[in-house]
């Protein structure tokens, strides 16, 4: 099978699917558990990948100075809080930008740590 026609069964494939999403009885409900299952299986991962990380780094993150643990542990706390969260905040503008503000301050939490081990 050709690299064009492959592309083209799979683009046909998600048409149908969308297709039988939009117009078939109960099509957004099951759209609806889809993404949530998506969004699940996502976060699964993420927590999966910290997982394995905090294991294979497990020496050097009880090396941190306390101080900077805490920013450490904090921060990853901060973001998984602002996505579990995100629908809630989004929903208005203030949200939105306590959204954005809280991200922010979690992924900087984590480039402090970061450059603060790396100039140790």
């Amino acid at each position: 099978m050709t690299s064009r026609l492959t592309t083209a069964r799979n683009i046909a494939i998600i048409l149908a699917i969308a297709a039988a999403l939009r117009f078939l009885p109960g099509g957004g409900t099951a759209a609806a558990v889809t993404i949530d299952v998506i969004w699940l299986a996502m976060l699964a991962l993420l927590a999966w990948a910290g997982w394995r990380f905090y294991r294979s780094r497990e020496i050097e993150l009880f090396s941190l100075a306390t101080r900077t643990r805490v920013v450490l542990y904090g921060s990853i706390a901060l973001i998984a809080l602002v996505l579990t969260a995100t629908t809630r905040l989004r929903a208005t503008p203030i949200g939105t930008a306590a959204w954005i503000v809280a991200l922010v301050l979690g992924v900087y939490g984590i480039v402090f740590v970061v450059r603060e081990q790396r100039q140790v």
